[in-house]
């Protein structure tokens, strides 16, 4: 959006919460960019859409991710490796996904500088006394909001 005055915000547990701001042309965005979005290139959609309706430059495009969970504790099946060839690794638990990882090659490859990356890097399953993780807790997990809002 570019209204100022209005929060805007996605709900998370395990998956990555992605805000978006561009300083020049004034316009925000939320984006739950779990596995399933990531698979479908959520980033790269959110960056061109916003070049396409506010005429915003990637390169002037400030991100922030977010908790989610993280390579270590996201434990996933042999398809992942097809999905995401680059951020599925071996351990010794199974195959781990970077679910941020994928969100900031997506980033970049939307032409987002690094040094206008920034990512919390907290872990949501890690972590139990500050974060939910649907993963960790199941049905009975809560949800973070992560907003935004230009003032």
């Amino acid at each position: 959006t570019d209204a100022v005055g209005l929060p805007i915000a996605v709900r998370t547990a395990d998956c990555c919460p992605i805000l978006l701001y561009d300083p020049i042309k004034k316009v925000v965005a939320a984006v739950h960019a779990g596995w399933k979005s990531a698979h479908l290139n959520i980033l790269l959609k959110t960056v061109e859409f916003m070049k396409n309706q506010w005429g915003s430059e990637p390169s002037a495009v400030r991100a922030a991710l977010g908790p989610c969970i993280r390579q270590g504790h996201y434990r996933v099946g042999e398809e992942f490796k097809e999905y995401f060839p680059h951020d599925v690794k071996e351990s010794v638990s199974g195959l781990c996904f970077d679910l941020a990882g994928t969100n900031i090659r997506q980033l970049l490859q939307a032409g987002v500088l690094r040094s206008n990356i920034l990512d919390s890097g907290f872990c949501t399953f890690k972590d139990a006394e500050r974060f939910f993780s649907y993963r960790r807790e199941k049905e009975s997990a809560g949800r973070m909001a992560n907003l935004i809002m230009m003032t």
